[in-house]
């Protein structure tokens, strides 16, 4: 876990400190560009692969633990036909019939980004598919070492890009033109990977249990797309509906999804370690009863420690960390009211992992369907009262009312401990008090960045003593490790 978790964050980290340094040279229009078109990207994506890699994952651990690897390579030939098949059926149908695709786009720059950059679903899917194979084999390194190498090269080829002045005159070209050119050689890289540590086709098989497992991830992921791609495309246009001129509704869309978000997925990096390795391991293991509990609701807490953290600490010094990092007081305003996405999207985000683990794959696609009627009920009504927050509120609804219910399965099937519930309530308070205090009292007019590193001091200090002091974290282990050096001595 270790190893996935430094590999991870120091990739979050790369990949943030480039995006920050892009959005300084693109502004927020362009990256709310940039945000639509990924968006109609990653709706397509869903399409084509997106529950499989997880499916794969699950069904590989199982069968290297029954030592059936015929059965693997079987299922994992069947995963790249399927994958792949789909995506150059969609690439195909998108060049082929371009007034259909015209309809998804009102700016013709994200249609310009959008046609460079669809080649790479063919890619992407044949990416994901290898890494979801060392990820069942438990081969960490590789699987986070690969995403690493990825996001280096994507930001080598832009800079390259752009240095060479590849489409000078429109820079969204030149940054779709470089994800695609790193997405086939990341591909290709991790394809080669594959084979020298021994990976082979073989003749496809277990075609039913694949699809079985990852039709209610890909519906689910689908339907999440698709509700992305609808915010991306509508709420601009709701924003202008409602007096905001396109330009500007453009630009808080990118404020909003580029910039904001993309601190508010921060604790994604840490958690997203945990269920990696939590996946396989209830995958391929027999847990039940106590120990089923134990790992549950150890992975749970953990996730709400993380994301109880990230809420004081952004509450403190969000804004001052929006203007240092963006130079945008604007995002520093949207930071505050977001910060609160950080909390049920964290628990989701494990919840929802170990629930399609435990084969409640068709549950949680229920569950996103009720969340998403919701979001989308609010992002047509709230725009006219509130603008732009109305993306926050609507997300904090969504993952709040998803996490109800994933909740209340999960305790169903492994015994979630009720006690959890009262400990989070007491944990989000203290967060949310702590935060809004010192952001209140702290000094306002010392640079941004003096005011970042204090505040995130008080905040971590304050944090570390509250949950030893309430046993959110055992700390048994560290007080047996002091007592026996001092007896040593």
């Amino acid at each position: 876990m270790a190893t996935v978790t430094i590999i991870s964050t120091i990739t979050r980290i790369i990949a943030f400190i480039f995006k920050v340094s892009l959005s300084r040279v693109l502004g927020a229009e362009i990256l709310g560009v940039y945000q639509i078109t990924m968006s109609i990207f990653l709706l397509l994506m869903a399409f084509s692969s997106s529950g499989i890699p997880t499916a794969l994952s699950k069904h590989i651990a199982l069968f290297q633990a029954n030592n059936d690897s015929k059965n693997g390579y079987g299922m994992l030939t069947s995963a790249f036909i399927v994958a792949g098949g789909i995506s150059l059926i969609i690439i195909t149908g998108c060049y082929a019939f371009p007034n259909l695709t015209r309809l998804l786009f009102t700016d013709k720059r994200c249609l310009e980004m959008f046609y460079i950059m669809l080649p790479a679903l063919f890619s992407t899917s044949i990416y994901c598919i290898i890494r979801s194979y060392f990820w069942g084999h438990k081969q960490y390194l590789i699987y986070s070492g690969t995403e690493m190498f990825s996001e280096i090269l994507s930001i080598i080829l832009v800079v390259l890009t752009l240095a060479l002045g590849i489409y000078k005159d429109n820079i969204s070209r030149a940054i779709a033109l470089a994800f695609l050119l790193s997405d086939y050689i990341g591909a290709f890289i991790l394809l080669i990977l594959f084979f020298f540590k021994g990976g082979k086709m073989s003749r496809p098989t277990m075609l039913k249990p694949l699809m079985a497992s990852s039709m209610p991830m890909t519906s689910t992921r689908i339907l999440g797309s698709l509700i992305s791609s609808m915010m991306a495309l509508l709420i601009p246009t709701l924003l202008v509906k409602n007096g905001i001129d396109i330009t500007s509704a453009t630009a808080s869309y990118g404020r909003a999804s580029g910039m904001v978000m993309s601190l508010v997925f921060v604790p994604s990096t840490l958690i997203g370690s945990i269920s990696v390795v939590v996946i396989p391991e209830l995958a391929s293991s027999k847990l039940k009863g106590a120990k089923l509990k134990s790992v549950v609701s150890s992975a749970i807490n953990f996730s709400l420690v993380i994301a109880c953290l990230f809420l004081a600490m952004f509450l403190a010094m969000g804004d001052a960390l929006c203007e240092f990092l963006y130079d945008d007081s604007i995002a520093g305003r949207y930071m505050l009211v977001a910060s609160f996405i950080m909390i049920p999207m964290s628990l989701n985000q494990m919840a929802v992992c170990i629930l399609n683990t435990l084969g409640y794959e068709n549950k949680t696609f229920l569950s996103h369907i009720i969340g998403s009627i919701i979001l989308c009920i609010l992002i047509f009504v709230l725009p006219k009262f509130i603008g732009i927050y109305s993306y926050f509120v609507g997300l904090i609804a969504f993952h709040t009312s998803t996490l109800i219910i994933y909740l209340a399965l999960l305790q169903k099937a492994t015994g979630l401990d009720k006690k959890l519930l009262s400990t989070s309530i007491l944990l989000i308070l203290f967060s949310t008090i702590s935060g809004l205090a010192v952001h209140k009292f702290r000094f306002h007019n010392i640079p941004h960045i003096a005011t970042v590193f204090i505040s995130s001091a008080i905040i971590c200090v304050l944090y570390l003593i509250f949950i030893v002091k309430f046993e959110y974290i055992d700390i048994s282990i560290f007080k047996k490790k002091l007592k026996s050096k001092k007896n040593k001595i």
